[in-house]
């Protein structure tokens, strides 16, 4: 069983800017003889809609993990929590703006003594969420829009205790690039 809740508010501002929030929490839970929850509908992180600083399983979660990364790019769980804060900026008709900041990961909801230390536990989970920010530009043409965001890993909480912070690390010229169709919430 699977269960989600995508709540958004958007907020307007001088006319024609909008700060957009939203708030994914997904959870999944297997029933009957299974353990685990199909990967197909397991949940993973990053990606064009998601925490956009990682890519579609670029190796964010779950937890703390401190599994290799090779390894963590492949592994999906059932307890997801996801906040997207974006704020929005037309320059004109076609082009518009974007500042945005995603902060999330992935859990698993017992410890099945794996290893991985992915078990949500609400006096960690604040430091295991991974948080990304960047910038994008929309190009709006007619119904349909596309998108080009560059992110960068600001928190990072699969990295060692004393170097999570990436921020002395960014490389301006080395960002997460996601390109896409339509808005990314």
């Amino acid at each position: 069983m699977k269960f989600d809740i995508d709540a958004r508010k958007y907020f307007k501002f001088n006319g024609n800017q909008t700060l957009v929030l939203r708030q994914f929490i997904g959870v999944g839970i297997p029933y009957g003889n299974s353990e685990d929850m199909p990967i197909i509908k397991s949940y993973f992180n990053g990606g064009s809609n998601d925490i956009r600083a990682w890519v579609a399983f670029g190796g964010l979660g779950p937890a703390d993990s401190q599994v290799d990364e090779r390894v963590r790019t492949y592994m999906t769980d059932n307890l997801k929590l996801t906040t997207n804060i974006e704020y929005r900026i037309p320059f004109n008709k076609t082009y518009e703006g974007a500042l945005f900041t995603d902060i999330g990961n992935t859990w698993s909801l017992r410890n099945y003594n794996d290893g991985y230390g992915d078990e949500f536990k609400f006096n960690k989970f604040l430091k295991q969420v991974g948080i990304g920010s960047g910038f994008g530009l929309r190009l709006n043409i007619a119904y349909v829009t596309a998108r080009i965001d560059l992110a960068y890993k600001i928190y990072d909480p699969n990295k060692p205790e004393g170097d999570r912070w990436r921020i002395k690390y960014i490389q301006p010229f080395k960002p997460t690039v996601n390109i896409a169709f339509g808005y990314p919430f």
